[in-house]
């Protein structure tokens, strides 16, 4: 029916285009999934971002965004190729390029479909043919992909890439900006800076220490008050600016000021040029002029002309990463070692400053961890066969047990003074690192003494209520952080304890949100160790049960299956409690394998086997192989030459003493028995 028919008066007549706009919005709505994408209207305040797109993860909000523009346009012509051509103001392109993940959508009337584009890929595709596109008043875009299924598939992947390539890029940063030596006590609500001058001194003082601290937002503001005059008098303010818009993802606005900051290299500090130089780096990286593989060796082209203490601390978070991405164990141990010499360099360094060496120091802790806790399992292993132990140790389990259990604890508390000194220097994402690793060091404490309590028979040690509520803590400092990660694995934390409490249903439960998180944000060590705990393999009331049985019921099960990586950081763990040189590391390996190949032939062949060796070397542990016998206990009959060959001379006894006899009985089985 008509205006005139109803005689409402007269009307403007709609505009083709709004017409279009909101169908182009119904048809994008209806297009998304509302558990994968929420989409935000941003036209009110448009400076040329007609929305953004969220990524939902297991149906929380993760705050990665893109940003879009979106054309409704009717009439169009269809290029060869089947993709359309839109023309855009340049100005356009630039505001969106400095956005997270810039995507344009094209609306087409006559097919209602949407094609898309994403606005780095159009910038490259312009600089091939018109590498001064800037000059020019529009440039013109190709759709000519249509949003579908498999296109939003790749839209999700690729917001979660961007986002986790910006937090990895900023990991590399923010301990190589070069900060202020005295600690910075961080009051973002009571920076109420007015003046030029005041704002200049505080971003010269402690602009990079306010962006490392997690305030990139409070430095532009600041660098907001400032005028040309004030860049041009100190370029050091430009390689601020730059730092903090990096740090908010907008790469081509960080670009501007860090390659200004780069001609005026003979007034920056020597620490400072060379920051500016992997700044640079890390932003061409950022928007894709930069491969990876580049991008690395430009960073170490980089780290061979930075002063020692940038250097040594680059090395130190690159062996960190190396080791964390490690397979295998030889890559494990190479990437540990080279890490352990360059933490050793970044503590004994003068010149390094301290939040330096309390970075170096926490990851000391961090790995030291593994070996603490496993020196108390050795000993505890040790206790239950009295032969192994008098070979090993001159004092009593009664004895050995305790002073093991008191070094992790004093182990512990160093931890813990350790991340008190890095709360205090007010360094957020360092502090928020610290209190995942102390509390998952506890854990590891905690599922310790669980199991020596066992072997003890003694009650275990209570899970308190603290404990789990500082776990839960660390993971909502991580969640108001955007630390997805270190969120994700307090959540781990927090599954684990609540096993050891019994509540065995309860941790599957966070162990299965965390796996579906962790496997849409692509963070694949935390899905696999999830989905572990969530079937139960991983939860430490499991392992304790498993470790206890075997440790009590059956030492040679347990001492049969151990691989010859383990047999070798056993033998040199044998030498560090012995206080003997490492060198002998190879006759205390040569004992283990030894003791190994003694059990599965217990197992398999007769569980009356032992193998003696000449007790003369016992004063002076594995200063040389010692001679060895093998022996029947029920028989009581020995080889009759002795030898270092425990090989040969095991073959030797079973073919003179076991062929025939009557009482040979295999413990139980063992499919890797080389005899």
């Amino acid at each position: 029916m008509s205006a005139q028919k109803l005689d409402l008066g007269p009307l403007p007549d709609a505009d083709n285009n709004s017409v279009l706009e909101q169908a182009s919005l119904a048809a994008l709505r209806g297009l998304l999934p509302p558990e994968r994408f929420v989409l935000r209207d941003e036209r009110e305040t448009d400076l040329g971002v007609d929305a953004s797109l969220e990524l939902r993860i297991d149906g929380k909000g993760t705050n990665f965004r893109s940003q879009l523009q979106l054309k409704a346009r009717s009439g169009l012509t269809i290029n060869q190729d089947g993709s359309y051509s839109v023309p855009m103001p340049t100005a356009n392109l630039n505001y969106m390029l400095n956005g997270l993940c810039p995507i344009y959508l094209l609306y087409i009337a006559e097919t209602k479909e949407i094609r898309f584009a994403f606005a780095r890929d159009e910038l490259k595709r312009i600089l091939t043919a018109t590498p001064d596109w800037m000059k020019q008043g529009h440039v013109s875009l190709r759709f000519g992909r249509v949003l579908d299924a498999t296109a939003l598939d790749e839209i999700h992947r690729k917001v979660l890439e961007e986002a986790r390539l910006h937090r990895q890029l900023h990991d590399y940063l923010t301990p190589l900006a070069p900060q202020a030596a005295a600690r910075l006590q961080i009051q973002p609500g009571n920076l109420t800076i007015q003046t030029a001058n005041a704002a200049a001194r505080v971003l010269e003082q402690d602009g990079m220490a306010l962006i490392s601290a997690g305030f990139p937002q409070k430095v532009l503001e600041l660098a907001a008050l400032l005028g040309h005059d004030d860049f041009e008098r100190a370029p050091r303010l430009l390689l601020v600016r730059s730092f903090a818009e990096f740090s908010n993802r907008n790469y081509l606005r960080a670009d501007a000021p860090v390659r200004e900051a780069l001609l005026s290299m003979d007034r920056l500090s020597n620490d400072d040029q060379q920051f500016a130089l992997f700044l640079a780096n890390a932003i061409e990286m950022a928007m894709g002029q930069l491969t990876t593989a580049e991008f690395t060796n430009k960073s170490k082209q980089w780290r061979d002309s930075a002063p020692e203490y940038l250097a040594v601390q680059y090395d130190v978070l690159h062996h960190w990463i190396l080791r964390s991405e490690a397979v295998g164990t030889q890559a494990f141990a190479e990437a540990e070692l080279q890490l352990r010499k360059s933490i050793d360099r970044a503590e004994a360094l003068a010149t390094m400053p301290e939040s330096g060496k309390l970075y170096a120091r926490l990851l000391r802790f961090f790995i030291d961890s593994g070996d603490a806790c496993e020196r108390l399992l050795n000993v505890m292993r040790h206790s239950k066969d009295p032969w192994l132990w008098q070979r090993i140790h001159s004092e009593p389990p009664s004895v050995v047990i305790p002073r093991e259990q008191a070094r992790l604890e004093q182990w512990r508390e160093g931890l813990n003074k350790h991340v008190d000194a890095i709360r205090d220097t007010a360094n957020a994402s360092l502090y928020c690192e610290a209190c995942i690793g102390r509390d998952l060091c506890d854990i590891m404490i905690l599922s310790q003494l669980h199991m020596t309590a066992a072997v003890l028979e003694q009650d275990p040690p209570t899970v308190h209520d603290a404990f789990l509520d500082r776990v839960r803590k660390t993971a909502e400092m991580a969640s108001r952080l955007g630390l997805y990660e270190f969120e994700l694995r307090a959540q781990l934390n927090e599954a684990e304890l609540e096993d050891m409490r019994g509540n065995v249903e309860r941790a599957k439960e966070i162990a299965n949100l965390v796996r579906r998180k962790a496997a849409a944000l692509r963070y694949r060590d935390v899905e696999r160790i999830a989905a572990d705990m969530a079937k139960g393999n991983r939860v430490t009331s499991k392992f304790v049960a498993e470790a206890t049985a075997a440790l009590v019921e059956n030492f040679d099960a347990t001492m049969a299956a151990l691989s010859d990586e383990v047999l070798e950081r056993q033998a040199q763990d044998a030498c560090v409690m012995l206080q003997i040189p490492l060198s002998r590391s190879k006759v205390a390996l040569d004992a283990a394998k030894c003791e190994r190949e003694t059990a599965r032939q217990r197992l398999t062949w007769c569980r009356h086997l032992r193998m003696l060796e000449d007790p003369r070397n016992l004063h002076d542990p594995f200063i040389q192989a010692p001679e060895k016998l093998c022996h029947c206990e029920l028989r009581q009959v020995s080889s009759f030459e002795p030898s270092t060959n425990w090989r040969s001379i095991i073959g030797t006894f079973k073919s003179i003493w076991c062929d025939g006899c009557t009482a040979r009985e295999p413990a139980g089985s063992d499919p890797a028995a080389t005899f």
